[in-house]
């Protein structure tokens, strides 16, 4: 299943659409906003700081790889 807007373009997949409820359960809104900008094709620096940019990526962006590897086994 693909997201659109209402142009009728993608946004974004179903995996990444449950990448980004998965965080927002999971309580971090920050990374799911990271997510976000992301998948819609936007430079998270161009809207957050950049310590704040690096310090979700050094936090989260690890969890997230492993979580993608383990879907793919």
């Amino acid at each position: 299943m693909l997201i659109t807007d209402l142009k009728g373009e993608e946004i974004m997949n179903q995996e990444q659409l449950e990448q980004l409820i998965s965080a927002i359960v999971a309580g971090k809104y920050s990374w799911a906003c990271v997510l976000m900008l992301r998948f819609y094709g936007r430079n998270p620096l161009d809207y957050i700081p950049y310590r704040t940019y690096y310090r979700l990526i050094k936090n989260n962006n690890f969890a997230y790889t492993l979580l993608a590897s383990e879907k793919n086994s």
